[in-house]
């Protein structure tokens, strides 16, 4: 998976897809779509092997400064509208309930966490599935107070005792702290992380350059909200009809929260390893959707094999491979009407979908899975599930995956995934615990008992 830019030998071309067997870079006129059902394959027309997507970081794509402007214009784009006209809506409400500002307070993060989140996804639409109030309002609401203690804390219980100099350092703190442990609140992340210094020094320093940019255009969000204080004031003080003035006010007020959201799951979008995400999360195909365009006719040799599913993926060391979900470069390619679909075993099936990364014919095939497919197989076809929120199908690959036999390393790594499976998607913290004990004990000087250890010290 090369970062950088190929072409075509054939056409010159910016290349899209790599061949598996001849190893020729490939642009859509010499790649072609091959029905092979009920998955669809990208095959090389010049010798019919395998192909495989070209993906670089999405840095490279556009950097993370031309993407503000679809940031700050989120709030007037559809559905961007219909976010903001909700929050405004429902925070309106709330002022009019008992305890409404804290009603309010608790939506406005609850909708602000859910934007980090779907921009992390690269989606516009808002994901808020509500469980119940504890999960799904306080305990948001209770992550971002605690995420913003070392803030407001000292200032809080100690008032007049903190000495001017303690709040000037505070404030200088503030600056790198409060944008970060957003984010790790938002994020799910374990919150002993969000509020120790040290890692989040640490993700600053893995963003790299994006964290300066990220840091100053969060506090000028933050200025200009201040700001909107005064037009809303005046709106206010207004005689408009109906309840337009309290209305329009909190729609200038709120402006900055849903842009702020946008601005901190951006930052995840291109910067997911930091943040607990895998480095392919921050990969995207290099010619976006495009789709090839050669025109597949099957031949009278044999078909080549489908390369193994370890040459498809790139690997992590670090202690982000071991996220629960990886979602880089889903898509499929449109299946072309005038080709038979041949028949294939479901071991030929579920390897070739995930070749693909078809998550429905995948999820399709997830309750009842080949039994002989490797730790890997497994775990990647899980975590592709995951990505895109089809737990129930992930839960019987990743718990394959724990199960299965195989090196120790990759042993260690399905079980700890398996483990945040549980703790993250199940709602079984207990029995992950036990997971993540197994794995600390039984594979010690690994990285994922390094990470399990990590996990078991933030829940203690």
């Amino acid at each position: 998976m090369s970062s950088s830019l190929q072409r075509c030998a054939r056409h010159r071309e910016v290349a899209g897809w790599l061949c598996g067997q001849c190893q020729r870079a490939l642009c859509p006129q010499c790649a072609a779509p091959q029905v092979a059902h009920p998955t669809v394959l990208t095959r090389c027309l010049e010798c019919g092997g395998y192909a495989k997507e070209i993906v670089r970081p999405r840095t490279e794509t556009r950097s993370f400064v031309s993407r503000l402007g679809d940031v700050f214009t989120y709030a007037f784009r559809w559905p961007g509208v219909l976010v903001w006209a909700g929050l405004t809506l429902g925070a309106y409400v709330a002022t009019l309930l008992c305890l409404g500002n804290v009603i309010a307070m608790t939506l406005t993060v609850v909708t602000a966490f859910a934007l980090v989140r779907s921009a992390a996804r690269g989606a516009e639409n808002i994901d808020i599935n509500f469980t119940n109030i504890l999960d799904d309002l306080i305990w948001p609401t209770v992550r971002f107070a605690l995420a913003m203690l070392p803030i407001w804390g000292p200032a809080y219980f100690l008032g007049d005792k903190l000495p001017g100099w303690a709040h000037l350092a505070l404030d200088g703190f503030g600056v790198i702290w409060a944008p970060f442990s957003f984010i790790g609140a938002a994020t799910q992340s374990p919150i002993l992380s969000v509020l120790n210094p040290i890692v989040i020094a640490n993700v600053a320093r893995q963003v790299g350059r994006d964290a300066v940019t990220y840091i100053l255009v969060s506090w000028a969000i933050i200025a200009v909200g201040a700001g909107l204080g005064v037009p809303a004031t005046l709106i206010l003080a207004a005689k408009l009809p109906l309840i337009l003035s309290p209305l329009l006010a909190l729609a200038i007020i709120l402006w900055p929260v849903v842009t702020y959201g946008r601005l901190a799951g951006l930052v995840v979008y291109l910067h997911p390893e930091p943040f607990g995400g895998m480095a392919d999360d921050g990969y995207e195909p290099v010619l976006g959707d495009t789709a090839p365009r050669g025109k597949w006719v099957e031949r009278g040799a044999p078909q080549p094999k489908v390369p193994p599913a370890d040459q498809l993926y790139r690997g992590s060391t670090s202690s982000a491979a071991f996220s629960v979900s990886s979602s880089s470069g889903v898509q499929a390619a449109p299946p072309p009407a005038d080709v038979p679909p041949p028949e294939l075993s479901p071991n030929a099936q579920f390897l070739q979908a995930l070749a693909s990364k078809n998550i429905d014919v995948l999820a399709s095939l997830a309750k009842e899975p080949p039994l002989d497919l490797s730790i890997k197989e497994y775990l990647q076809a899980g975590r592709l599930l995951a990505a895109q929120q089809r737990n129930t199908e992930a839960e019987y690959l990743l718990e394959r995956a724990a199960g299965r036999p195989g090196e120790p390393v990759e042993q260690a790594e399905a079980r700890v995934i398996w483990a945040r499976f549980l703790a993250e998607r199940s709602g079984a913290p207990d029995m992950a615990k036990e997971w993540f004990v197994h794995v600390v004990n039984t594979f010690p000087e690994t990285a994922a008992a390094r990470f399990a250890q990590r996990w078991l010290d933030a829940h203690p």
